[in-house]
């Protein structure tokens, strides 16, 4: 029972984080994120779609979301051209499986099971 509540996702928190990851940029948007629990050996999936003025935008939004690889295994699906808005003319989605924390205690909280994911940037982990 205490691994299955440790697995179960915060999501109000779960998004906030998947933001921090997104690329701080004016040449592009997010038009729809979905996010819920499968059935995978994954906790959830974000699949978030979205539109760029360039395509290498979406390289930098796909970099820095790369970045979060210890928390997500980010799948990237494709850009295609899209008259849409003529200030974005270019379509882009991604998708953020979850990954199941190493369940070693399971009376961790989430901030003991990923102190690198609530660590500012700036501010280095310090070991217990």
């Amino acid at each position: 029972m205490n691994a299955w509540q440790a697995d179960d996702v915060l999501w109000l928190e779960e998004l906030d984080h998947f933001a921090s990851y997104l690329p701080d940029e004016e040449d592009f948007f997010l038009s729809s994120l979905d996010a819920g629990v499968t059935s995978d050996a994954v906790r959830g999936r974000i699949t978030a779609t979205g539109y760029a003025a360039t395509k290498e935008t979406v390289m930098r939004v796909n970099s820095q979301m790369l970045q979060a690889r210890k928390r997500y295994r980010v799948i990237p699906h494709g850009i295609r051209a899209t008259p849409r808005y003529e200030k974005f003319p270019l379509r882009f989605e991604l998708e953020a499986l979850i990954r199941t924390p190493d369940h070693t205690s399971t009376t961790e909280s989430p901030l003991e099971r990923f102190p690198d994911d609530f660590a500012d940037d700036d501010e280095e982990v310090l070991e217990q």
